[in-house]
């Protein structure tokens, strides 16, 4: 009894995985506009390589602590970790 019941489960289980996969799409996605790297993406240009945190996150920045540490500069919010050594997340 148990043996069908789980068989059954994992019968529409699977069949619910398999259903709800989404077909990739025919033509390849073009990168956004001005680089990708954020909201609107315009502006300066975006440098390549990763910044220092000392001189990403300045003395203007809004900080907020809690679970996260979230620093505004302007309408720019970077999300830093609790970690020993800073790591910062841009959005």
């Amino acid at each position: 009894m148990n043996r069908t019941i789980y068989s059954v489960l994992l019968g529409l289980f699977a069949a619910v995985v398999l259903c709800a996969q989404d077909t990739p799409p025919d033509t390849p996605q073009q990168a956004p506009a001005g680089g990708g790297f954020g909201r609107g993406g315009g502006g300066a240009a975006a440098t390549p390589d990763p910044q220092p945190y000392d001189r990403v996150i300045t003395k203007d920045a809004k900080t907020t602590k809690g679970l996260f540490i979230v620093h505004q500069i302007n309408a720019i919010y970077h999300v830093a970790l609790r970690v020993r050594a800073p790591m910062l997340i841009n959005g």
